[in-house]
């Protein structure tokens, strides 16, 4: 195998699972708002769920509809979870391209040292002159964080419950993913990451 075919599929393998990714994001656009706890609707105003699922759609930019059947979307998060499924497996892929790229670039007298790795530290205290591969050991801890995300997300799928703290798990742990991600760009492009907004 030649280098340029194993960076091919290094390259392929996130495309591919991005592509997943895309496909799920329309069923993310599909809202409960107004549902009220169990989801009979009880409580709201006459035609609050359209004027917000509108005024939704307006400051995000995308169009967004509410659920066919309220009480089924209060009940199951399936979206979610599928989702941060997903989100996981890309995670988790880009860690295991970062550990074939820690394993190729160790050395040079004790490791492989196919690769060689910009320094990016100037060593430490301990072993002065060894210079660990940090970004792409950063981008490995991003994906286990990204990984005990979805975890979380999944767990409160598979509980089922039916109040205010699921629903604020939920959204907790799926932050948490864009976020990783936005490290994760910022460890890739060598830059400090952005505050999320």
């Amino acid at each position: 195998m030649r280098l340029d075919q194993a960076f091919g599929s290094y390259a392929s393998l996130p495309r591919r699972t991005a592509s997943a990714l895309h496909a799920q994001l329309p069923a993310m656009r599909t809202i409960c708002i107004g549902a009220t706890t169990v989801g009979a609707g009880l409580g709201t105003y006459r035609g609050y769920r359209g004027a917000v699922t509108a005024r939704l759609s307006e400051l995000i930019g995308t169009p967004l509809a509410h659920a066919s059947d309220l009480c089924e979307a209060v009940r199951n998060m399936d979206e979610f979870a599928t989702l941060a499924a997903t989100i996981k497996t890309l995670a988790l892929s880009l860690a295991k391209i970062t550990n074939d790229i820690v394993l190729l670039g160790s050395g040079p007298h004790g490791g492989i040292a196919e690769l060689t790795l910009e320094p990016q530290q100037t060593g430490t205290s301990r072993v002065p002159g060894k210079v660990n591969p940090v970004h792409a050991i950063g981008l490995t801890q991003i994906a286990f964080a990204v990984a005990g995300a979805a975890r979380a997300v999944a767990l409160v799928k598979r509980s089922a419950w039916c109040n205010a703290w699921s629903h604020y798990s939920m959204n907790v742990s799926c932050a948490r993913l864009p976020l990783s991600g936005r490290r994760a760009s910022a460890i890739c492009s060598n830059r400090r990451p952005s505050r999320p907004s």
